[in-house]
């Protein structure tokens, strides 16, 4: 069965308050233990904000399934990232 994408309630307030306000600078992916062990960008909390955006645009949106959840779940909720994040986004 293929993965869905599917409207999120409320997450416009999400997306104003996190997702825009990460400007992509990359300074949280050294602090991030995922990105450090794997290397992979979707491992990172820049690339775990790309995956959330592209869930809610409207036209052609990320969907919702194993490997969005792969990526979304291998955050550890550390928090290592905002301490270096400029922009002071909450990440975890």
């Amino acid at each position: 069965m293929m993965a869905q994408a599917f409207p999120i309630a409320g997450v416009e307030l999400l997306r104003q308050e996190k997702l825009d306000a990460c400007t992509h600078c990359g300074l949280c992916l050294p602090t991030c233990p995922t990105y450090s062990k794997l290397g992979l960008e979707t491992d990172s909390p820049r690339g775990r904000i790309y995956l959330a955006n592209g869930v809610i645009e409207e036209e052609n949106p990320v969907p919702i399934g194993k490997e969005f959840a792969k990526y979304i779940y291998r955050c550890l909720d550390c928090r290592a990232c905002e301490t270096a994040c400029p922009s002071g986004v909450h990440f975890g």
